[in-house]
């Protein structure tokens, strides 16, 4: 098929110019910085990993309740909604700051 778009068959068979990729240069710099990217993107899953328990332990709760639970029960798992939540604020914190202590520090680099 020819038309205003030139053979079809070859234009999706011919390969592209090489060329380097947009952020090769920045990969350079974020070499450098690997193991705090590693942290943080764990850090990152970890606390929305957390997070993502507590509207199970709510469902858990109001079972619970539903069947008559003891409230030293219903008190263990609220208590445990608490340190979930905790724990999800301390690697949001983590990542928070690995996160952005390492781009500062890419900022100060590419500046220089």
């Amino acid at each position: 098929m020819s038309g205003a778009y030139g053979n079809r068959k070859t234009r999706l068979t011919a390969t592209p110019p090489t060329r380097p990729g947009r952020f090769d240069r920045i990969y350079g710099y974020l070499r450098g910085y690997r193991g705090y990217l590693i942290f943080g993107g764990i850090s990152v899953i970890l606390a929305n990993g957390f997070l993502l328990i507590n509207p199970y332990v709510v469902k858990v709760i109001f079972d619970r309740l539903e069947a008559g639970a003891q409230s030293n029960e219903i008190l263990k798992l609220a208590l445990l909604m608490v340190g979930l939540s905790a724990v999800a604020g301390f690697f949001r914190f983590m990542m928070r700051r690995t996160i952005i202590w390492m781009s500062r520090r890419l900022e100060y680099d590419l500046r220089g």
